[in-house]
């Protein structure tokens, strides 16, 4: 982030002159590959993460498909990752993990079933509300069974609102802006950076 201003979902390297999704790891424009186009996770991610430094012992938990991807990767900082099919899975790891150390642990969970249910359905709608009512049990059986033998740290990157219709504007690539423009609109949907 403070080489590129890591701060939305599309960001601008100017090592390739082009917006990317970022924790994708590819190109916005076509979903190539940064590896493909000589960008290495060090160039994106100058930083170590912080996880590569706590001297506990420490695991990354992702969702079944992401545990191997480059932001993963990064994020773990090294470290164990493992990945699960469902909350309950996940939870059900990390009481194992707490149950059986020996010493001080630290667990990194990260649930995307909100957000991804949120950005595509929008904030009210009833699937949305079942994962935030999942996630609420599976935190409260999480702290009941750990029985005082641990701390539970919930976090968020973002809120969510949705924005009528009436009130989006959407850029498209033949939109005279963009001929102004040295590269994409990167940042986020609602935040824009235009280069």
């Amino acid at each position: 982030p403070n080489k590129h201003g890591i701060t939305g979902w599309w960001t601008r390297l100017s090592e390739i002159g082009a917006a990317t999704a970022i924790l994708r790891f590819t190109r916005r424009s076509d979903g190539r590959s940064l590896l493909d186009l000589d960008v290495t996770p060090e160039m994106a991610f100058p930083l170590p993460a912080l996880m590569a430094h706590t001297p506990r012992d420490a695991l990354a938990i992702f969702p079944d498909g992401l545990g191997d991807s480059v932001f993963s990767t990064y994020v773990s900082g090294g470290r164990e990752r493992r990945t699960y099919r469902g909350l309950p899975e996940a939870v059900d790891i990390i009481l194992d993990r707490v149950s059986r150390a020996s010493g001080p642990t630290y667990t990194y969970l990260y649930t995307d079933r909100i957000d991804s249910n949120a950005h595509l359905l929008g904030a009210e709608h009833d699937l949305v509300r079942e994962a935030v009512s999942e996630l609420d049990g599976e935190v409260e059986r999480l702290a009941r069974q750990l029985d005082g033998n641990g701390r539970v740290v919930l976090t968020a990157d973002h809120g969510l609102l949705d924005v009528p219709t009436r009130e989006s504007y959407l850029v498209r690539g033949s939109d005279s802006l963009m001929g102004l423009l040295r590269s994409p609109p990167s940042g986020d949907a609602r935040v824009m950076y235009l280069h």
